[in-house]
């Protein structure tokens, strides 16, 4: 076992019994390691994976930027071994969620990719353009989820230096790329979650199916919100704005959801909707701070009720780095915000 520590040309210099003994096995008895083709390789390969997964591989589908192309086969999903991922763990990765036949919050996990990758110094895969590579990026990673025959199940993808050397640079080192669809280690959980998205993969918030209300089982055609008040919520993307925007959709209200941040109004799959159990707007750049009355009270629309759930984001996120380290924020969102918020309800 300490053969890997000796350069081989020091072992042409041992004695012909200490070369015998390196190659025998714990039995005293002498083995030789067989020298496989291509197709004697991929059967034994076959057979130890059968061994350890009787059950099948769970990896589904693969896709490697090396060439560009959709692996289903277990026995070719691999990386050459020079690819730095191997030699220097030159690289990073990220996931998303496969649940109901869609891809879920992909962008989101695009933005902490792209922003590894460059922590890294990482090239991407195709070209110097980010947009490019987001665009071709989600097209493979969907693509790959379809190869794959799954409708819930996990994605992980891998940017790394690519293969070209065993040195310490990745210098001449081709960028890879790689993409992986999971078979989920627990069914039960990827069904539930599925279920928590409608059929166009969003999240359920706003899913007038999932309530077990009987008065909005009542309103199949009638829409049910229009005799209850239209509703203001500022500070929706919130933890506490996101479980009342829930209750109250589910309760078939009218509401209005103030949004400063875009970033997380894409992350909580908010957008304009309209049914016969609720109605759902939303309202950009609702930013709830002193001197933004004026704006404020335009933004209101015609609600009769506000909800203030704003709060100001203090503490580090590892989503949003920048965001939460002003020692200003809480008086000028808690304290100057909510008084711009009451006169401008009043004002209404």
């Amino acid at each position: 076992m300490y053969l890997l520590d000796f350069p081989l040309s020091f072992l042409k210099l041992l004695p012909p019994s200490r070369c015998q003994s390196a190659v025998m096995s714990n039995g005293g008895v002498k083995r030789k390691l067989a020298v496989l083709d291509r197709d004697a390789f991929l059967e034994k390969s076959k057979a130890a994976r059968m061994q350890r997964c009787p059950q099948g591989h769970f990896i589904k589908a693969m896709y490697s930027s090396l060439v560009d192309a959709i692996i289903t086969d277990p026995e070719l999903m691999v990386l050459p071994l020079d690819d730095h991922a191997i030699v220097r763990g030159h690289a990073v990765f990220d996931t998303c969620t496969l649940a109901n036949g869609c891809v879920y919050r992909l962008g989101l996990h695009l933005d902490r990719l792209f922003t590894s990758a460059k922590l890294a110094k990482l090239k991407l895969p195709f070209g110097d353009s980010e947009d490019e590579n987001r665009r071709r990026i989600t097209e493979i990673v969907c693509e790959t989820c379809v190869a794959s025959g799954l409708k819930n199940g996990g994605v992980r993808y891998f940017l790394t230096a690519g293969p070209g050397n065993f040195g310490f640079t990745s210098a001449g080192c081709e960028p890879a790329f790689y993409v992986t669809v999971l078979k989920s280690e627990k069914d039960s959980e990827a069904t539930a979650f599925a279920e928590r998205l409608d059929e166009y993969g969003r999240a359920v918030l706003p899913d007038g199916r999932l309530t077990k209300s009987e008065s909005l089982q009542l309103c199949d055609q009638v829409p049910c919100f229009l005799d209850k008040p239209k509703v203001f919520v500022a500070g929706s993307t919130g933890e506490l704005g996101r479980r009342a925007t829930l209750d109250m959709l589910r309760n078939g209200m009218s509401l209005y959801l103030g949004v400063r941040d875009e970033g997380r109004m894409y992350e909580v799959q908010y957008q304009n909707r309209s049914s016969t159990k609720y109605q759902m707007t939303v309202i950009p750049d609702a930013f709830i701070e002193g001197g933004h009355e004026k704006a404020l009270e335009m933004q209101l629309q015609d609600a009769s009720v506000v909800v203030d759930l704003a709060g100001a984001r203090f503490g580090f996120d590892i989503l949003r780095p920048g965001v939460g380290l002003d020692n200003e924020e809480p008086e000028r969102c808690d304290l100057n915000g909510t008084k711009a918020l009451v006169d401008a309800a009043k004002a209404k």
